[in-house]
């Protein structure tokens, strides 16, 4: 008898050390977030800002009148005037800026996401004087990702026609890795508004099904 109880004794102690060990983990890992913060937590919601500053050059052969961006319908033919000219730009249009919300319900996860960059133009932009260009909308959408694998996405996002590097979500785009932000010829993508509903049936197997934007070029 004496034993068992000593037995039992033991074995709750071990238990509560378990215990104590996991929440010791936890607020250390709650104290390094908190040293090293990569986002912000406000009221339950978890803030994690995004971007870059971007400087990049283009050099051409054959002068197109654009910047970064290279219109490859518009490139002259060598017997044309601008056909003979080159030209040399150094741009940071592509700078980008993003912010993603998170919050969690016991059967969800709500998500809302912005991004812009600068290659829009305005009336008086131009990269002779001031390169004064203007604030672009690139992505703006929200998602609800429930726990049994379901996930449905409203608002301005990259075309389920867009390959990706792993499921069918927002923010998983595998997109060329070029400076000329009309990537490669042959890519298929689009940015544009639409409603997605992703369900994930395995690690390796996603099914989707979207509603977007009819009149639209690709």
């Amino acid at each position: 008898s004496a034993v068992t109880t000593l037995q039992n004794e033991v074995s709750g102690l071990n238990t509560v050390s378990t215990s104590l060990a996991t929440e010791v983990q936890s607020q250390q890992q709650q104290t390094a977030k908190l040293a090293h913060p990569d986002s912000l937590h406000y009221r339950g919601i978890e803030l994690t800002p995004g971007g870059f500053l971007a400087a990049e050059t283009v050099d051409r052969q054959r002068a197109t009148g654009g910047d970064i961006n290279t219109a490859f319908n518009s490139i002259p033919f060598s017997g044309q005037t601008a056909g003979r000219l080159s030209e040399f730009n150094a741009s940071g249009r592509q700078s980008r800026i993003s912010l993603l919300a998170e919050g969690k319900t016991r059967a969800s996860t709500l998500r809302g996401y912005y991004e812009a960059d600068f290659l829009s133009s305005g009336t008086t932009s131009n990269d002779n004087q001031s390169n004064s260009y203007t604030l672009r909308q690139r992505q703006v959408w929200a998602q609800g990702a429930l726990s049994r694998g379901w996930t449905l996405t409203g608002g301005q996002m990259w075309s389920l026609a867009t390959e990706y590097a792993h499921g069918l979500n927002p923010l998983s785009e595998a997109t060329p890795l070029t400076i000329d932000s009309q990537y490669n010829v042959g890519f298929t993508w689009e940015r544009q508004y639409g409603f997605r509903v992703v369900k994930q049936l395995s690690q390796r197997l996603w099914f989707g099904w979207s509603v977007e934007e009819p009149q639209t070029l690709s």
